[in-house]
């Protein structure tokens, strides 16, 4: 009786192994050299790796250009336009006070170092105070105009440059396809070949320029000729057109003969001589020796020769014309000098009826006139000739 129910426990162990055995899956049978069955459900296809691999990197480069550009956007040591603007801001204002000082020592008759060509016996006070102001004023204006500069890109090629790049980055952001805002984007142009092209743009390799975009014939630019030695300038014209730059470069050149100078151009109004640019191209915020006559004397630097005269440097110039005034540094001082004394009293005519008219005496033309001037009819307009370098006030800016 013991033994049949040890029997038959056995034979139920039995069977339970068996079932336990037969719900575990088979190991795979292991033959010799057969291939391995891919597994569908969880590897993809090869064209669908290849187009996933694709995706992956253009994304990569789509990021990598977006960071270029933004850099480029940002400009030299993430400077910002906000950051530029009030730059500007503070050196109108420093200007406008050193203009304002230099102003109350001429009217002093302060005379530094030659600086200033006044008369006067005494030296007032003030200016000892005066003095180490305008030094100041120079000082920092000078070194917020460097810090200008170099926010700008140092100069006008470095500004090319940038913008050449940013070109460049938006048509590659184009051809990759990293998106729609990138459709439009401009294609690389040619360098331009000096300031007619950067400010007109309009050639004939670029003619779909807007007619409107180029200014009409009358509207004005304002030329100075600026002496590279110490960055002084003097005016050429107040208002010219295009067609007359070339005849203001030679007049330019023909009234300073002694040292090299160049014609900078910026437009009237609207602009000063920070904006100005010279017919090749560059700022004159970018010359090394810009507004160096402010604070340096340089008495090599001069547009004559050692000893000699205005008449000399001038005796070439076949564009003076009569009636023309010759603004000599000595006719300078004296139309600086405040008009003092009694009015003219009027003549008394002659008693006697039979007496000639009187007729006043021929002044001896001079190397301040050169040549007599006509008699003004009250319509032609009468040039001042001559180089002189004062500093430009400012121009107010347009709200």
């Amino acid at each position: 009786m013991a033994l049949e129910r040890r029997n038959s426990l056995a034979i139920a162990t039995l069977v339970a192994l068996m079932g336990a055995a037969a719900a575990q899956p088979l190991p795979p049978a292991n033959i010799p050299n057969s291939p391995q069955q891919p597994n569908y459900q969880t590897q993809p296809y090869p064209q669908q790796q290849n187009q996933q691999f694709q995706n992956n990197a253009a994304s990569a480069t789509c990021q990598r250009l977006e960071a270029a550009l933004a850099q480029v956007n940002r400009g030299p040591a993430g400077t910002s336009n906000e950051q530029l603007s009030r730059y500007e801001d503070a050196i109108f204002k420093q200007r406008q006070e050193l203009d304002q000082a230099i102003g109350t020592a001429r009217r002093l008759g302060c005379d530094r170092r030659g600086f200033f060509i006044f008369g006067g016996s005494q030296r007032p006070e003030q200016c000892n105070q005066l003095e180490p102001q305008i030094d100041r004023m120079r000082a920092n204006l000078d070194r917020m105009q460097q810090e200008v500069s170099q926010i700008r890109g140092g100069n006008a090629d470095a500004n090319y440059t940038r913008d050449l790049q940013r070109r460049q980055i938006l048509v590659s952001l184009n051809q990759n396809n990293c998106g729609p805002q990138y459709r439009n984007a401009a294609v690389p142009q040619q360098r331009p070949r000096g300031f007619l092209d950067r400010l007109f743009g309009n050639t004939d390799e670029n003619p779909d320029v807007a007619p409107n975009d180029i200014p009409m014939e009358g509207q004005g630019f304002r030329t100075v000729c600026v002496r590279m030695c110490d960055g002084a300038f003097f005016p050429i014209s107040f208002a010219t057109v295009q067609s007359r730059f070339g005849e203001d470069e030679a007049l330019c050149k023909r009234q300073c003969p002694a040292a090299e100078v160049a014609l900078y151009i910026y437009n009237n109004p609207g602009q000063d001589i920070q904006q100005a640019v010279s017919l090749g191209g560059q700022f004159y915020s970018a010359l090394p020796n810009a507004f160096k006559y402010r604070t340096e004397y340089n008495p090599g630097c001069s547009c004559r020769g050692p000893g000699q005269s205005w008449a000399d440097a001038l005796g070439q110039d076949q564009t003076i014309q009569r009636g023309d005034i010759i603004v000599t540094e000595q006719r300078s001082k004296q139309l600086s000098q405040p008009k003092i004394g009694p009015l003219a009293q009027p003549q008394q005519q002659s008693k006697n009826p039979n007496a000639p008219a009187f007729e006043p005496p021929t002044p001896t033309p001079t190397a301040e006139t050169l040549l007599p001037p006509e008699k003004p009819d009250g319509k032609r307009k009468v040039r001042v000739v001559g180089p002189q370098f004062y500093p430009v006030r400012p121009v107010n800016p347009v709200n």
